[in-house]
């Protein structure tokens, strides 16, 4: 089942947050989810016997969105399923909800990016009927002292 964000849900959703971007601080997951409460930001939870066992945040890009043909893009910023639950349709269900969701709110395109190197990612998005639009490398270098 699938079910929006709420307060009470903090400690499991962190514990899911963590397994993705290992090395996010607690303190960020909070502003993640501070934005939900406010409405800037959306985040869905999977649950299955009582247990959040993945999670989609969402936003809404008003900025550059590489291959978008419109000003307000519904983005994917975040999907993750555990790896028990993984290969059951879990990460579809989510992505079909939110594009539902989008949907009904007037939204007609949604974005998601992976690293280059994540091959997993490049062909799950293809498989759900992503299309790659660009690829890039950012680069930096100091220029001072």
């Amino acid at each position: 089942m699938i079910i929006e964000y709420e307060k009470e849900y903090f400690s499991a959703y962190k514990k899911l947050v963590k397994e993705l971007w290992n090395d996010i601080t607690d303190e960020t997951v909070k502003e993640i989810t501070d934005e939900h409460l406010s409405g800037k930001e959306f985040i869905f939870l999977y649950e299955r016997d009582n247990e959040i066992i993945g999670f989609i945040n969402t936003s809404i890009r008003n900025d550059y969105v590489p291959g978008s043909t419109v000003d307000g893009v519904a983005y994917i910023e975040g999907i993750y399923v555990c790896k028990a639950y993984r290969r059951n349709q879990v990460a579809i269900q989510l992505v079909d909800h939110v594009i539902r969701y989008f949907k009904q709110r007037g939204f007609t395109e949604i974005g998601s990016d992976s690293e280059i190197e994540n091959e997993v990612s490049y062909f799950w998005h293809k498989a759900i009927g992503f299309k790659e639009v660009e690829r890039c490398i950012h680069y930096i270098r100091k220029i001072g002292d």
